[in-house]
């Protein structure tokens, strides 16, 4: 079960099913870099001026970036990276204010790039540690 929203994807974009995404202007564009303020994962891929619903609170499926992030192991923190897809988080036990974690990893990723596993968004964390 999860929050949804409903938002307009920019013109001249194109986004990948199950893409971290972020606002640009009041419409949707992919993620770029782990600073991105993420609101949540788009549900279907999209081109510019579609309606799409976006994942903005609890389970869903997400798109992980392991040939820049590394393997993602359950219980994983997890940020947003270039092309929408998510990654483990980089500095998990640094206070790196300019990462901004976006969910935790429900299962592992299987290694592959591009692979899609459940993530828990939108969860509240302190210190770079989630709040159970």
């Amino acid at each position: 079960m999860s929050e949804r929203a409903t938002f307009r994807v920019k013109a001249s974009t194109a986004i990948d099913q199950f893409a971290c995404v972020k606002l640009d202007s009041g419409e949707l564009v992919p993620t770029a870099a782990i600073d991105d303020a993420c609101i949540g994962v788009i549900e279907d891929s999209a081109v510019g001026g579609e309606l799409r619903s976006v994942n903005m609170l609890g389970s869903c499926p997400v798109q992980v970036d392991t040939d820049n992030g590394g393997a993602i192991a359950a219980g994983d923190l997890i940020v947003c990276g270039p092309g929408g897809k998510a990654r483990k988080d980089p500095s998990t036990g640094s206070s790196d204010a300019a990462i901004r974690v976006i969910g935790e990893a429900l299962e592992a990723s299987d290694g592959e790039d591009g692979a899609v596993i459940y993530c828990l968004v939108g969860r509240v964390f302190e210190d770079r540690e989630a709040v159970a």
